[in-house]
């Protein structure tokens, strides 16, 4: 049996994709900074390393330059939490500060400030430093999982340090105009070493779920991974006298253009409307009504204004809130929502006992359930029970029973005996055990039934 030991020299290591050795960028550095004692800062400049000109890491440098896209405006944001640890899922799995993106238990692991800028991008910077990012190298058409990730110090800020994208369910994703990668640790879970660079990006999700110790973003207004993680649209696509370069994207000006009409803007993404030529709410913006998926009451751009135009006399103090005050997300019929649709639905009525939530002319129900799956009672549903009718405003689930919280006008009475429906869910009266009011906001009194 022979045994070939490989030998690497330091600034080097072993790329499996290509079977050969390769220089590793930060490590280069790193050995020249040792070898050079107090002359160290004369390494900065190796292989044209400046702020303004980015060097890449390891395995892949970044695909051709393209003045496609919007150009990147450096933006570092807020810090929207001053110190986490970066893991995957429910693994003791945490990503290290050194040159990869090293993965070690989270006692081993790295402290990282994240901030977030005005566009939603984050960006994730060693505790205490400046400039040592987690970032990525170009990955322009890339098909494949690649170590192509660094945390060390670059003193790089541009896109590929400060343009991650985090969505609502976990994902942490870069793109890079059409390309878009997710931050995956399953390879390296699978071969057992994540410590030496085993996090990689992969052009395919591999289901992984990142955890940000101690920090929650979910009240950053996350967006979905369909919404953060797709391909950039290409400016070459909106040419002049299209709806994309007269600025009717939602991303641009749409939704103030569009908003004026009652009407709602296409998303940058969509190449037919961002290529549709024109310069108006009839060529550029959803046609009223528009079918599809229903708008929900929250996307409505000026409340107040659009409220009052429903009814001159009534619907003046913006959208409906619930017991806290917070508006409640209503689904209107289509999209976008129009007045003479979903103004009873959306609106606040101030000024009249004859529409929904009045002041001093609203009560609270409880009504108490057999246990049941409450994962499609939503909150801002419209509850009805034979001809009474109002709106769900809390879901309370013990175990042991259910608990609707519903709001509507004190002539309003829910009762066990006839069934419910709660948006699109229906709760047989076998199942409805007690029936009260538990909160009357204007002059009724409450009482049992």
């Amino acid at each position: 049996m022979i045994f070939i030991l490989w030998f690497f020299g330091l600034g080097t290591y072993w790329c499996d994709e290509s079977q050969q050795c390769k220089v590793h960028y930060g490590s280069l550095v790193e050995t020249c900074r040792t070898e050079r004692g107090r002359f160290a800062w004369t390494c900065e400049g190796i292989c044209g390393a400046t702020p303004t000109t980015p060097t890449y890491d390891h395995h892949t440098p970044p695909g051709p330059a393209t003045d496609s896209y919007p150009p990147f405006v450096v933006d570092k944001g807020i810090v929207v939490c001053a110190s986490t640890k970066i893991c995957v899922g429910e693994q003791d799995l945490c990503l290290r500060t050194g040159s990869g993106a090293d993965l070690v238990p989270n006692l081993q692991a790295s402290s990282w400030t994240v901030r977030r800028n005005a566009k939603g991008f984050f960006n994730f910077a060693v505790k205490d430093t400046d400039d040592t990012y987690f970032g990525i190298d170009g990955h322009d058409g890339q098909t494949d999982c690649r170590n192509n990730m660094f945390t060390g110090d670059r003193n790089q800020e541009n896109e590929f340090t400060l343009k991650w994208n985090v969505a609502s369910n976990g994902k942490i994703c870069h793109v890079q105009g059409q390309s878009v990668v997710y931050f995956s640790a399953k390879r390296c879970l699978e071969q057992g070493n994540c410590a030496g660079d085993g996090g990689q990006s992969c052009s395919v999700d591999d289901g992984e779920q990142w955890k940000f110790d101690g920090c929650d973003l979910q009240g950053f207004d996350l967006k979905s991974q369909e919404e953060t993680c797709v391909p950039e649209v290409a400016t070459t696509t909106a040419a002049p006298g299209t709806c994309g370069s007269n600025g009717w994207a939602s991303d641009r000006d749409g939704n103030t253009k569009c908003g004026s009409f009652n009407m709602s803007p296409y998303d940058s993404t969509n190449h037919a409307a961002m290529t549709n030529p024109g310069d108006s709410a009839n060529a550029c913006c959803k046609p009223a009504g528009g079918g599809g998926t229903p708008a929900k009451c929250g996307s409505i751009s000026d409340p107040v204004a659009w409220c009052k135009k429903s009814d001159a006399t009534k619907f003046t103090n913006g959208l409906i809130s619930d017991i806290s005050g917070s508006p409640m997300d209503i689904s209107c019929k289509a999209d976008p929502c129009t007045p003479e649709d979903d103004g009873a639905t959306c609106c606040e009525d101030t000024t009249s006992t004859s529409t929904p939530f009045a002041p001093n002319n609203d009560i609270l129900w409880m009504l108490t359930l057999s246990p049941m799956d409450i994962k499609n009672l939503n909150v801002g549903s419209k509850v009805i029970q034979g001809t009474n009718s109002g709106y769900l405003t809390r879901v309370m689930d013990s175990g042991a029973s259910v608990q609707l919280e519903i709001k509507a006008e004190t002539s309003i009475t829910f009762n066990t005996y006839e069934d419910l429906t709660v948006g699109n869910t229906t709760i047989m009266n076998t199942n409805i055990n007690v029936a009260t009011t538990v909160e009357n906001q204007g002059d009724a009194a409450g009482a049992g039934t």
